[in-house]
């Protein structure tokens, strides 16, 4: 299994930078993570929309969804037409958003817009999408719907979406073998109150505490020097720590068995 960053970059672009977006392979099979500005581009320099299994998006802030606006709309006009739907599963209370989005700008082409994409709520419990397997974990992200997931294909990835601090996020990346891990704040900064968000050293603490055996750090925005960042989780972590950074590729491939 590989995972490719197509957008790393939290809360908003920077130079260079797309917001929140993942491609999880594993043979035939192909599942995004999230869809942020920027995505779509890096997306297209990977794969063919065609050959794109399902979309997962984590929680309905613009910089983790908004790129579906370009890639519906390259399906419904562009030479990237695809035999069925793209099945897109997002939190409850999304398809409404969604839905409103689209209904903003489009007018009198909202259906032309929607049609390309088959939008439902997240699947309770594991979901297999051909030779993944792909399960979705409610996590806390101030005051909406927001979730980790997990894939798996060989090599086992835990994904935390956007989340404050909370129980879930080590369950979620218990045993992972890549903690693709959010780390938007520095543990040094002032902290906002009633927060949504981790610091680099909580994301750190996440992946010891949940035995993962590499820490990939995600949602740094561009004005967040990132080597503080790495520096923290560092601190925190006795295993391998990186930046996520557009266009790299890892491998994910399951832990030796003891004999």
């Amino acid at each position: 299994m590989q995972i490719t960053v197509l957008g790393s970059a939290g809360t908003y672009p920077g130079p260079g930078r797309a917001c929140s977006g993942f491609l999880v392979e594993q043979g035939n099979s192909r599942v995004l993570l999230d869809c942020g500005v920027g995505v779509f581009a890096n997306l297209m320099r990977r794969v063919a929309l065609h050959e794109i299994s399902a979309i997962f998006v984590t929680h309905m802030h613009p910089d983790h969804f908004l790129d579906l606006v370009p890639l519906s709309y390259a399906l419904a006009y562009g030479k990237h037409q695809r035999s069925d739907v793209l099945p897109v599963y997002v939190p409850p209370g999304g398809k409404k958003i969604w839905k409103d989005v689209v209904a903003a700008f489009a007018g009198p082409v909202e259906s032309a817009i929607l049609a390309p994409l088959a939008l439902s709520e997240h699947p309770i419990g594991v979901c297999r999408v051909g030779a993944l397997e792909v399960q979705v974990v409610p996590v806390s992200h101030f005051d909406i719907p927001s979730y980790g997931i997990q894939v798996s294909g060989g090599g086992k990835l835990a994904y935390s979406g956007d989340s404050a601090p909370c129980p879930a996020l080590p369950s979620l990346a218990r045993g992972a073998d890549l903690l693709l891990c959010e780390a938007t704040l520095l543990h040094d900064d002032a902290l906002p109150p009633n927060r949504g968000h981790l610091t680099a050293r909580e994301a750190g603490q996440v992946a010891q505490e949940a035995g993962a055996r590499r820490l990939l750090l995600t949602h740094i925005a561009p004005h967040v020097d990132a080597r503080k960042s790495l520096k923290e989780a560092k601190g925190a972590f006795l295993g391998e720590v990186l930046l996520a950074e557009e266009g790299h590729t890892h491998d994910v491939p399951a832990a030796p068995q003891n004999p």
